[in-house]
């Protein structure tokens, strides 16, 4: 087993250590991604969200949140910690790289899909030997290409000139590779959601155009009026999700409605987290069968489905204070 160390496969070769590294991506690097097309105010506030929401946060420093591996071994932990595809926080942060693989996951799963990779490390003077060591890579959907059941990663053709390398298709191991996706009735859903706010961008920057332009000078056009009706249309086709724009389109709701919708956002950024999770588990057993070793990641002091069930039956039943359900993600009040 390998420690803590700057670098934690120094002496150790990678089974990928001739193709070009550029698949991983910060969480933050991810945000910049999805707005190239410049997506809008609204859906880049939405995807602000999920991400910062998906794990809480603590007082101060504190992570809000603890992991166990289900074995009491930390060699067991640091090679998974290690492994954690993590650019913010690494191992020697202990657990805190968790929140960088899981916002990182949460968006590329709104993209479409979340690709997870595994890389096997063995000792550089026995490259021959049992794999001692994994890396989990998180692949850019746009780099992947899947034909008849096989998936392949386009990587840059080595080249010393200075313009954009041709791409290759590199096939990818089938082994090595984990795809998740949304259930279907939620990427339909979500489909309808981001469309809706991308509408409601679009019609905000016409109607300033309109009314701030000469041709809307004194025609009496109500723009706040117009306003409402598009948020109303937005929170009606957005229900699902429960999404309020951080209360921007919530101003004219009552409480109740503001903490049903609360509950039903929570809803849908747990179940991003937990399919996140579950890809990284199933990354963590495909290794651990190959290396030698049996882990299950345990995340606690998160919300959870039936957290949120209570939660929405104490809104019905009027027993607990609205501040605490407008707000679910700060604290788990029925946690053991």
């Amino acid at each position: 087993m390998i420690t803590l160390s700057e670098d934690p496969f120094d002496g150790l070769i990678g089974e990928y250590a001739d193709r070009p590294t550029m698949n991983t991506f910060s969480a933050w690097e991810d945000t910049r991604v999805l707005r190239k097309s410049d997506p809008g105010m609204n859906v880049r506030m939405l995807m602000d969200d999920i991400g910062m929401q998906a794990l809480p946060y603590g007082p101060g420093a504190s992570r809000g949140f603890s992991v166990s591996i289900g074995e009491d071994e930390e060699a067991v932990a640091v090679l998974i910690r290690n492994a954690i595809p993590a650019h913010v926080y690494h191992s020697g942060h202990g657990w805190d790289g968790l929140r960088d693989y899981v916002q990182s996951a949460v968006h590329r799963l709104l993209q479409g899909h979340l690709f997870l990779e595994i890389e096997y490390f063995r000792p550089s003077d026995t490259p021959e030997a049992k794999p001692v060591a994994f890396r989990i890579e998180i692949l850019q959907p746009e780099l992947i290409r899947h034909r008849f059941g096989r998936y392949a990663l386009l990587v840059p053709e080595r080249s010393t000139s200075t313009e954009e390398p041709h791409r290759s298709a590199v096939p990818i191991k089938a082994e090595n590779l984990v795809v998740a996706r949304l259930p279907r009735a939620l990427r339909r859903d979500l489909k309808r959601m981001l469309e809706l706010l991308r509408m409601a961008d679009n019609d905000l920057d016409v109607m300033s155009d309109f009314t701030m332009g000469r041709h809307g000078l004194d025609t009496g056009f109500d723009f706040a009026e117009h306003q409402r009706g598009t948020q109303d249309i937005v929170l009606k086709g957005t229900r699902r999700i429960g999404w309020t724009g951080r209360g921007v389109l919530t101003d004219d709701l009552l409480d109740p409605e503001r903490a049903w919708r609360a509950i039903q956002f929570a809803r849908f950024v747990v179940e991003l987290r937990n399919i996140a999770l579950s890809a990284l588990q199933e990354t963590v057993d495909r290794a651990g069968a190959e290396i030698g070793f049996t882990a299950q990641l345990e995340v606690s002091g998160v919300l959870q489905p039936p957290d949120l069930d209570r939660l929405e039956a104490a809104l019905t039943e009027g027993t607990l204070p609205m501040a605490e359900l407008r707000y679910p993600r700060r604290r788990t009040p029925f946690a053991p």
